[in-house]
């Protein structure tokens, strides 16, 4: 299942990585027609119009790598 295997590891410095695999069998990731893309960001999902609410992160690289795919012609 490899080829199907999505995997996103979080780095942090001082702590535990968080590693997720999840299964994209069902993501038609691989069908004619069908893309995905990739975005990095933070996203503030709280709508209280607090004026003093704000979400913040630093990112200080992004990797990928792609492996398991078969050739496409």
């Amino acid at each position: 299942m490899t080829a199907n295997l999505l995997t996103v590891t979080i780095i942090r410095d001082g702590k535990d990585d968080i590693v997720a695999d999840l299964d994209m069998s069902n993501s038609l990731f691989d069908e004619d027609d069908q893309y995905h893309y990739f975005k990095v960001g933070v996203y503030n999902l709280n709508n209280s119009s607090d004026a003093d609410e704000y979400a913040q992160t630093t990112f200080y690289e992004i990797r990928n790598a792609h492996t398991g795919y078969a050739d496409s012609e």
